[in-house]
């Protein structure tokens, strides 16, 4: 998890191949991930709401909702 930055290459890199991203609330992460609805923030070095976040991912299956959400997200950029 990010502590600082700017923004990331791997969370584009992630939604280009559709898959969901749990990334801390620094620099343009939460806006990267709210722009593809491509996965949860949480708040910088509160590793327990880390933790609490990743075991929610896959007790809840949010996986599907978030690849659906970024398929219908990337279809609005594209060259055309």
């Amino acid at each position: 998890p990010y502590r600082s930055a700017t923004q990331s290459g791997v969370v584009a890199i992630a939604c280009d191949f559709g898959l969901p991203v749990i990334v801390t609330d620094v620099g343009n992460l939460r806006e990267s991930i709210e722009t593809f609805g491509a996965g949860k923030v949480v708040q910088p070095s509160d590793d327990q709401l880390l933790a609490q976040s990743i075991f929610e991912y896959f007790e809840k299956d949010e996986a599907s909702i978030f690849r659906q959400q970024i398929q219908a997200s990337k279809s609005r950029f594209t060259w055309d």
